[in-house]
């Protein structure tokens, strides 16, 4: 399944790439203040802003608003290992269905100039890789 590439028309300030259904990359993460307990979750898209996820609808531990994290792993995606250590926070949690489980906008919750290009420069190369692959290259 080819990668979904928003355009400009979606009002967002920053380029968004969202990974293919079937792209299998996911991170470990652990909340602050319950750092033995480890939740994993699908990566959906990245931005220079922060992280879409997905996960169960009940992980334990549990996920509200407002918690902050940090990344310890990610499987799938060697070139995002910069992101291992990053802290994030949680924006918003919609509960879509029981059976996938739930999505959520997470931020980043120190945006350095050299974390922001770093990302700049990943999202910019996978959506040439998602157009060549598109065009047959």
């Amino acid at each position: 399944m080819e990668a979904i590439i928003e355009t400009d028309t979606e009002r967002r300030r920053v380029k968004r790439f969202l990974f293919p259904d079937d792209s299998e990359i996911t991170a470990r993460i652990s909340i602050h203040g319950q750092e033995d307990a480890v939740v994993i979750s699908d990566i959906l898209n990245i931005s220079e802003d922060g992280l879409g996820f997905s996960f169960k609808i009940n992980p334990n531990p549990s996920l509200k608003t407002g918690d902050r994290f940090v990344i310890k792993e990610i499987r799938g995606f060697d070139s995002a290992e910069f992101l291992v250590g990053v802290e994030m926070e949680i924006k918003w949690i919609l509960r879509y269905n029981p059976q996938r489980g739930a999505r959520s906008g997470c931020e980043f919750a120190k945006k350095s100039e050299v974390l922001r290009e770093k990302i700049r420069r990943l999202v910019d190369h996978q959506m040439a890789r998602s157009l060549d692959n598109a065009d047959g290259s």
